[in-house]
């Protein structure tokens, strides 16, 4: 894999996502419980590239990684999912802001049932 990819592993097991977040990590260390849409998988795909960042915070104690929700911004309404990300957070990849939250771009193609790393490729420091 090449050095300059950020890999993240998804904790709701029918949405696979890939995303490279630049964000400053916020305070907070409550327990965030996965949850999953209950949209069709073509209508997942759809939405992928609608999904933003809306929270995320500290390691959970039961996981060396972070957790962030992220929530669909294209006019529905979807169930938060948890995403459980990599402690190495590269800052500089680029969002697209819209909204007021941090929209980034999803490389994965949903794979449904699969809990899988994705990279996301950064630009070079």
């Amino acid at each position: 894999m090449n050095t300059r990819n950020r890999s993240f592993r998804v904790a709701a097991a029918s949405l696979g996502l890939a995303t490279c977040l630049g964000l400053a990590t916020m305070s907070g260390s409550q327990a965030v419980a996965s949850q999953t849409t209950t949209a069709p998988a073509q209508e997942q795909e759809a939405l992928l590239g609608c999904l933003v960042i809306v929270e995320q915070g500290e390691k959970l104690p039961t996981s060396f990684n972070r957790w962030a929700k992220v929530r669909n911004d294209c006019g529905r309404d979807i169930a938060l999912v948890t995403v459980q990300l990599d402690y190495h957070v590269d800052p500089t990849c680029t969002p697209i802001h819209a909204g007021g939250y941090a929209v980034y771009s999803w490389l994965a193609t949903l794979q449904e049932n699969v809990l899988a790393n994705y990279a996301y490729e950064c630009p070079a420091p």
